[in-house]
């Protein structure tokens, strides 16, 4: 095998030839994507030079998508000019220039210059206004060492300032004052449901329900440093029961979601003056 990894173009999903063969066999571009990784994956582990000799399009084809796929993927391919067939056998085109061992070497090496580059131009461009960063450790100390403060403040250890714990409803109000959401848009929790199927709708729904029972429920007296933390630990326990995740990796609301979610609709049309 040439190696462990192959170099694939962030910008493949978007190129002319994936959307090609993606019309020719009705496959969403992703599929495409997808597909044409286990296609040079196989010329990568079981060819040298990106020639398959004595190999016909019918026959890769079987073996790497199944006798019954009536997409024919490798014509796509061979239509869309990535790959060449003759008697002879099936060929990548530029083998050579984005598969090989030396394409990776390349890619690697041209991968390396550019952050080289960027962090020199990072340090000219920074030098004359930007003082040297001081490490974590040695800032601590001198943030400790009494010899470096002055006044009144000389001979007495440096505190920092702690976050207090407040109710739900008093940081509510802080963030309202603030002007700030009170789930930061770039909160983990978000990328979290992205990744579990968990639709906006359902975060938002756990949110009001979260907020219903820490302050007016009976969790009201609750106190917490970093509320945000804690609701996307109850968005991951699923403490509200509002969906659940079938075998298939699809996220389905819950008889108590719908319920709920019932129960949020009619509050907002009352909110509104819209009534049944």
């Amino acid at each position: 095998m040439a190696g462990d990894w192959l170099k694939m173009t962030h910008a493949l999903p978007e190129k002319p030839e994936v959307l090609e063969i993606a019309g020719r066999t009705s496959l969403s571009r992703f599929d495409v994507v997808g597909r044409l990784f286990i296609l040079w994956r196989w010329f990568d582990t079981n060819t040298v030079d990106g020639n398959a000799r004595g190999v016909t399009k019918v026959t890769l084809n079987a073996c790497l998508f199944g006798d019954g796929d009536v997409t024919n993927f490798v014509s796509a391919v061979i239509d869309a000019r990535w790959l060449t067939a003759s008697d002879d056998g099936i060929s990548v085109v530029k083998f050579d220039s984005h598969i090989s061992e030396s394409a990776k070497t390349r890619g690697q090496t041209a991968k390396r210059v550019a952050k080289s580059k960027a962090n020199t131009s990072n340090a000219k461009g920074n030098g004359a206004g930007v003082t040297k960063t001081v490490p974590r450790e040695e800032k601590r100390r001198e943030e400790e060492s009494p010899s470096l403060r002055s006044g009144e403040d000389a001979g007495k250890p440096a505190t920092r300032k702690r976050r207090e714990d407040t109710s739900l409803k008093t940081y509510l109000e802080t963030c309202k004052q603030a002007g700030v959401r009170p789930l930061p848009a770039d909160h983990p929790i978000r990328d979290y449901c992205t990744d579990a199927h968990i639709t906006d709708e359902m975060l938002q729904l756990a949110w009001i329900v979260f907020k219903d029972r820490f302050t007016t429920g009976k969790d009201k007296s609750k106190r917490q440093k970093d509320w945000p933390a804690h609701f996307a630990n109850s968005v991951r326990g699923r403490w509200a029961n509002l969906w659940h995740t079938t075998e298939k990796g699809e996220t389905c609301w819950t008889s108590a979601g719908l319920q709920e979610r019932a129960v949020a609709e009619a509050r907002m049309k009352l909110h509104t003056g819209d009534s049944a």
